[in-house]
């Protein structure tokens, strides 16, 4: 699936570019959503931020590198807002349930966005739970930029920000498998909307029940939609993540965001 955006100073300005600019180009091959422009518009008028359900292990860091947001935490014993290199993050201290505030400063005389994450920590330490997954992070990474070699394309670069979305959208997947998201937004909406004007170009990938990444990137070639997003000239950037849930329907799932600012 991808959207297109320009770059555009005033949100009454970019919801008015939806009407033209949200158009659906690939789709999950299970899953083929119905958009409406008008309900687009709206949803990405919405001022009050929704709760956004995501899952850590104990000491996994959550931060936006490069943004400078500020946080604030239910509980610090679970949460612990910290700052490195000039930037604040939160720190995963103790495994329970913590909803963090994730406030975005914007232009002057502006409300800032917030986002609320609600987030489950688990005991396992983050360092054993996030082998594999940066592992095949990696791979996915290097067996797509070989795709697009072959294709005669630059490589796409590994994306913080990106990655930090489809970590999000990994975790959302595994209760709802599709591109529309559990709270019904699509999946764009992942993206703050004020942040979303600073990409000219998103898409996402999904896939579930691949075992390796090999497997995955497998299918998604074989995809129409899912090989136009990873062969598209237009994307620079990517953003990648990988949960195993064994009590859920697809067991292991896949994210690719795409992005060019």
């Amino acid at each position: 699936m991808e959207f297109k955006s320009k770059h555009i100073l005033a949100s009454l300005a970019a919801a008015l570019y939806l009407l033209t600019a949200f158009l659906p180009v690939a789709s999950e091959a299970a899953y083929k959503p119905t958009f409406s422009m008008k309900e687009a518009v709206q949803d990405a008028s919405k001022a009050v931020p929704e709760r956004e359900k995501i899952t850590r292990s104990l000491g996994a860091v959550l931060s936006y590198p490069g943004r400078q947001v500020s946080f604030a935490v239910s509980d610090p014993e679970i949460g612990e807002i910290f700052q490195e290199n000039g930037e604040y993050r939160v720190r995963l201290r103790r495994p329970g349930k913590v909803l963090v505030h994730v406030v975005f400063p914007q232009g002057k005389g502006a409300l800032p966005l917030v986002r609320q994450l609600e987030c489950e920590v688990t005991g396992q330490q983050s360092g054993k739970d996030s082998t594999a997954a940066s592992s095949y992070a990696r791979q996915v990474l290097k067996l797509c930029n070989e795709e697009r070699k072959k294709a005669g394309l630059e490589p796409l670069r590994l994306d913080e920000e990106l990655t930090g979305y489809a970590e999000i959208r990994a975790e959302e997947t595994t209760r709802k498998f599709a591109h529309v998201r559990p709270n019904g937004k699509y999946c764009s909406s992942i993206i703050p909307f004020s942040y979303f004007t600073r990409f000219r170009h998103y898409g996402e990938n999904l896939a579930g029940g691949q075992t390796t990444p090999e497997q995955a990137v497998q299918g998604w070639m074989n995809s129409p939609g899912h090989r136009a997003n990873i062969l598209n000239p237009r994307y620079k950037l990517l953003g990648l993540a990988y949960v195993y849930r064994p009590d859920s329907q697809f067991k292991h799932y896949w994210v690719q965001q795409f992005g060019t600012r």
